[in-house]
């Protein structure tokens, strides 16, 4: 089983990536297809990666890791 401290590294990863994507969007870097499929293909490691912990430990927060990442309310 992981630790929380494994789950909070791993959230701040993504959050980084996603923020990294924001700024090449704001900055207009990239077309929006890119962004947009890259945006994409974040949010399903993000969700992938949540049902890996969640299976790992059972007393996995998904909802709070995924507000971590960027995901969710």
């Amino acid at each position: 089983m992981m630790s929380k401290k494994v789950y909070v590294q791993f959230a701040g990863l993504i959050n980084e990536m996603r923020e990294a994507q924001n700024a090449v969007d704001k900055n207009n870097l990239q077309s929006k297809e890119y962004v947009k499929g890259s945006r994409a293909c974040l949010d399903t490691i993000t969700r992938e990666t949540c049902d890996i912990f969640s299976s790992d430990n059972p007393n996995f927060d998904s909802e709070r890791f995924l507000k971590a990442c960027g995901l969710g309310e």
